[in-house]
């Protein structure tokens, strides 16, 4: 039959469009699918669909919307993964369409950092470094190219090894505290009789102990207990004080949040060397996860890790207390600890608290950080344990110096290595300069910055001294000989065994020079007190001003000192003097006390999310109560936080800390009507470190401060 030329047109585009609505009705059917194995946390499955719908997009010059949520969902898909090029190949592609918003930037930038790409990752910073600082949202992202705080006891100091019980499936904790260490990793067993985790196709964690020569894992019985044999189990630890363990699994409850089982942690009771009941933590939930528990101090704390409402960021660290009866509300662990990112595995050892973050300033991925309650500083605990991908899960043996992690950098599976510290010796051989002749005994001390340890040192023959230093540490040496110098060395990345040679000799003693003058009229002021304090000396006073303002002293060429002033009917004053090598005059400001006047009362630290005062702290409020009663004021005491936490928790937070400030100097004397708390919680900020403005951590610092104003004054 003859068709004509017109009707075949016709047909054709026919059918030309129904292929092209059933390819985009196809596509779309498909890009529906993967949505919702993304909200199910199914990556493995979605990932492979997201790529092919976007492949199917790739030459719509119109560049459907499709097209590009797809790519976004394959970069995050793909990073959830761990397949870092993949992820950072579909990022790059919504890059070139300048459609990166925040957050697929932050995850970008930590999938460069993964592979270590620096040259992609200083195009960015450069990029944030321009554009970005006119948009907070962007600038926070600079935080991510910080170089790591190193722990001093960290730095260079141990060489590592695999494990080599590792099972290769995936290790991700230790219980070292039991007599059988128990390991949670991946199901030993094969996948007809265990399901598998949609998340990355693998199977679900469970629980193994090392057997006795611990050459290899083998499953650890809990047959007895009920648990949630279709999820995970573990991590898990132990309470050696009540044979108690507390073990992490996935809630087994019919009311699922986006079909997603949550975890939760639970009390597991040793008697007889059997299991005979388990009880839920109070406050497990079915909207957020709580896992990942260790026991702390006296087994009476446990700390553990959570995705609940009203934290800092992902997921963040907590705390319970147990009274005998029950265990308290959660406590988020504070600013100190906790980021916008996650904080997770959490490890208590010898008073210091260590835990992993891709928040803090790190090499990539998770990394081991340790915080030191004591002086309020966390660190980063450095290279060969900390790398560019995932480490974490610290643990230790019967001391600091050896135990265990786990990283994903060799084939990026999660396994464990063993970590020792480098037995190395190190030496210093010192001499001094001095005529022995003329009888005089000298005094040589060593002081260790990082163990704030002294030693004293007895000359030999030739005026020659010797002893033995500790890898990794800061040190100063001094003599009493006048006009003798004082060294600053260091043994920070020595591997090998060394010898130290020092010389004690005269120095350059350059004249530091303070006059005092009143701020209102210039004034020559005498008889300021000067009290000095510095790196390896306690405050001690060392004169007071003549009655021509000034003060004259020599300087020791210490690296940092601080000096504090105080004279009756002014405000307290404060100079910091870093090493000096000429003469320096320096003009000091007293402001006369008046009504409304202010100043920070400097170094009062408060242990972490807590209103009770170090014992360092009272000694600033023995000053200040001498300050309150000497010149016969009233005073208003307030505290103040950075931004970081609801407004609520830090509102309260800062009147328990003022309150507790007043208290203890009503208990050595200051009158109770003379003397007021306040807490302004992050209302009166001294910067523009708000809310979601990222900011450094002496930005926040300024914040986070104690201050006096003067509510009146005595007529005497």
């Amino acid at each position: 039959m003859f068709i004509p030329r017109q009707d075949i047109s016709n047909q054709l585009f026919t059918t030309l469009f129904i292929l092209f609505i059933n390819f985009y009705a196809s596509a779309q059917l498909v890009y529906k699918s993967a949505l919702n194995n993304y909200k199910r946390q199914e990556y493995y499955i979605c990932a492979p669909k997201f790529e092919k719908i976007a492949d199917k997009y790739r030459s719509d010059s119109k560049k459907h919307k499709t097209y590009t949520e797809s790519l976004k969902y394959a970069a995050l898909s793909y990073y959830k993964l761990f397949e870092m090029e993949k992820s950072v190949s579909f990022f790059k592609k919504i890059d070139q369409l300048n459609l990166l918003s925040h957050y697929d930037l932050k995850i970008y930038i930590k999938a460069l950092k993964y592979l270590q790409d620096s040259v992609e990752l200083n195009t960015i910073k450069t990029k944030l470094l321009t554009v970005g600082l006119n948009n907070n949202e962007f600038k926070s992202l600079i935080k991510f190219f910080e170089k790591p705080h190193i722990a001093n006891q960290f730095q260079y100091g141990f060489t590592i090894s695999s494990c080599h019980w590792n099972s290769g499936k995936g290790e991700i904790a230790i219980c070292p505290a039991a007599n059988f260490p128990i390991i949670t990793t991946r199901k030993l067993k094969t996948k007809l009789v265990n399901p598998i985790f949609a998340y990355d196709n693998n199977f679900y964690y469970s629980l193994s102990q090392l057997d006795s020569n611990a050459n290899e894992l083998k499953a650890f019985n809990l047959s007895e207990i009920k648990l949630n044999n279709n999820g995970h189990i573990g991590p898990i630890d132990f309470a050696e004080s009540n044979n108690t363990f507390v073990l992490t699994q996935n809630n087994e409850t019919n009311e699922l949040k986006d079909n997603i089982s949550k975890l939760g942690i639970y009390f597991l009771e040793l008697k007889n060397e059997e299991f005979n009941r388990i009880q839920a933590y109070t406050y497990n939930s079915n909207n957020y996860n709580i896992g990942n528990a260790i026991f702390g101090k006296n087994d009476t704390i446990i700390y553990f890790a959570s995705d609940m409402p009203g934290g800092y960021g992902g997921i963040d660290l907590y705390y319970s207390s147990f009274n005998g009866k029950n265990w308290s509300t959660p406590v988020n662990m504070g600013s100190a600890i906790n980021t916008t990112e996650n904080e997770n595995f959490p490890f208590w050892f010898d008073g210091l608290f260590y835990f992993a973050s891709d928040g803090h300033p790190g090499f990539g991925g998770l990394d081991i950080f340790c915080h030191d309650f004591k002086n309020q500083i966390v660190y980063n605990l450095g290279r060969p344990i900390n790398s560019n991908w995932d480490d974490f899960s610290i643990s230790f043996k019967k001391n600091n110096e050896e135990g265990f992690f786990c990283s994903n950098r060799n084939d990026r599976i999660d396994q464990f290595f063993n970590f020792e510290k480098l037995n190395i010796e190190i030496n210093l051989n010192g001499s001094i300069d001095f005529d022995k002749n003329k009888n005089q005994s000298v005094f040589i001390e060593l002081y260790n910055v990082t163990s704030k340890s002294r030693t004293k040192l007895f000359l030999e023959h030739n005026n020659e001294f010797n002893c033995q230093l500790v890898a990794n540490q800061d040190y100063f040496l001094y003599s009493d000989l006048p006009n003798t110098d004082t060294l600053h060395f260091s043994t920070f990345g020595i591997h090998n065994d060394t010898t130290i040679t020092k010389l004690l000799e005269e120095k350059k003693t350059p004249t530091i020079t303070f006059q005092f003058v009143d701020a209102k009229n210039q004034k020559l002021l005498s008889d300021v007190i000067v009290e000095k304090k510095s790196n390896y000396e306690d405050l001690r006073i060392i004169g007071k001003s003549a009655i021509d303002g000034k003060i004259d002293f020599t300087n020791t060429n210490e690296t940092n000192s601080k000096y504090y002033f105080s004279k009756i009917g002014y405000l307290n004053n404060s100079f910091e003097l870093y090493t000096a090598e000429n003469e320096t005059n320096i003009v000091v400001e007293m402001t006369p006390i008046s009504t409304g006047a202010k100043f920070i009362l400097e170094d009062i630290y408060f242990d972490l999310d807590s209103f009770s005062l170090r014992p360092d702290s009272k000694l600033i409020l023995d000053n200040l109560s001498n300050f309150i009663i000497t010149n016969e004021i009233a005073v208003e005491l307030s505290a103040h936080t950075d931004s970081r936490g609801s407004s609520d928790y830090n509102m309260n937070l800062s009147k328990l800390r003022a309150e507790s400030c007043v208290k203890y100097l009503i208990s050595i004397g200051v009158n109770p009507d003379l003397i007021f708390a306040k807490g302004y919680g992050e209302t009166q900020l001294t910067n523009l470190c708000s809310d979601g403005v990222f900011c450094s951590e002496n930005e926040h610092q300024k914040n986070r401060r104690t201050e006096i104003k003067i509510l009146s004054v005595s007529k005497n």
